[in-house]
């Protein structure tokens, strides 16, 4: 049985909200959270691209079916560059041990600027839980939609869609993870992206 662990930051309803945490490496305009994400497993810790640059791909690690236990997302990677075109690194927050890296999704021109991602709700005692299997982005206000997982489960609800301010873009993630254990395991349970000013 899952336990509910209090959470250090709230991330409700798909709704945009200001970031008030004083412990941020970079000054955030808004963050975007799951209106569907679970309480289960730690939050990693927040991770930004370097001053000036901003997500321009993103890769996900997954785990495809198995007649196992299987846990759906074990990372999140957030590529960064800059208006320029200049890569500067990729940030991940945390990464899981199991699946593997579907590739990079990148944005044909600008940023990535919104999100939603696919959840599957507990399942119960004799059910496999799996909690996020799929992410999606969108570029430049929704010009362009990028899907982490082509073949991801179809069990899963998509979150409401949330969307950076104008002006602002993805800059930086927290995602939350239920680390393995002898029971049932669900990897990436909730995810946050913080927007920047560009």
């Amino acid at each position: 049985m899952k336990i509910s662990l209090l959470v250090s930051f709230v991330a409700c309803c798909g709704l945009v909200f200001a970031e008030n945490d004083e412990d941020l490496k970079r000054p955030s305009t808004s963050a975007l959270g799951l209106s569907n994400g679970l309480t289960w497993g730690d939050w990693g810790p927040k991770e930004f691209c370097p001053d000036g640059s901003f997500v321009h791909a993103f890769d996900t690690k997954y785990e495809t079916f198995s007649s196992s236990d299987e846990t759906g997302l074990n990372a999140v990677k957030l590529f960064c560059s800059t208006p320029a075109h200049h890569d500067t690194g990729y940030v991940t927050s945390v990464i899981g041990e199991y699946g593997d890296w579907q590739g990079m999704r990148i944005c044909e021109t600008g940023f990535a600027t919104g999100m939603r991602g696919q959840v599957v709700p507990e399942q119960g005692l004799f059910t496999d839980d799996l909690a996020v299997v799929n992410l999606e982005f969108t570029c430049n206000y929704g010009n362009e939609t990028l899907v982490g997982v082509e073949n991801a489960s179809d069990l899963g609800v998509w979150s409401a869609q949330a969307s950076c301010s104008s002006g602002s873009a993805i800059c930086g993630l927290e995602v939350r993870y239920e680390q393995p254990n002898v029971g049932d395991d669900s990897g990436v349970t909730d995810l946050v992206f913080f927007c920047c000013a560009v």
